[in-house]
């Protein structure tokens, strides 16, 4: 599928993105479904569009703590993207997207690994765009990849990183 207008379609991502939460009101659970449901067809216009403003878009769009699984559709579509793209496009946005959600944050850097055993080249790329870019950016990204070591996603998967961390 494609994205038709991608202003549009980001737009439409982000509201539709923001999922109901406990504590919402009755009419935000009624609307809801159809919201989820809308959420999902854009991430199926995603499938195969391997922009950078794509990948974006879709880490902005996981905007809320309690995503009733909702957003493993969209982890897949990101993880579904060329492992060179995915690499270099990660570390790009990895300081927004840890500034706004560092618990997914840390989630995504354990996916990495997780999906490496299975033969996924995405922690390669990841960790090779990561020893390109600025000492400034690496230096951050390293800062919490420690800190996922010592007591978070990362504290049972801890060195996977030490190659990339001191590029």
């Amino acid at each position: 599928m494609a994205i038709p207008e991608f202003d549009s379609w980001r737009n439409e991502l982000m509201l539709t993105g923001r999922i109901a939460q406990d504590g919402d009101s009755a009419d935000a659970w009624e609307k809801s479904e159809a919201q989820v449901g809308r959420y999902l067809e854009l991430l199926e216009m995603a499938r195969g569009v391997y922009e950078k403003r794509v990948f974006q878009a879709l880490l902005d769009s996981m905007q809320v703590e309690d995503d009733y699984e909702v957003y493993e559709t969209t982890i897949g579509v990101i993880f579904s993207f060329p492992p060179e793209q995915f690499g270099s496009y990660l570390v790009e946005c990895f300081a927004s997207f840890l500034e706004r959600d560092p618990e997914r944050s840390g989630d995504f850097l354990s996916l990495m690994v997780n999906n490496s055993k299975s033969g996924e080249t995405n922690l390669h790329e990841f960790k090779r765009a990561l020893r390109n870019t600025t000492q400034a950016n690496r230096k951050a990204i390293a800062i919490f990849i420690k800190a996922q070591e010592k007591s978070g996603w990362l504290d049972t998967k801890r060195g996977w990183y030490d190659d990339a961390l001191h590029g």
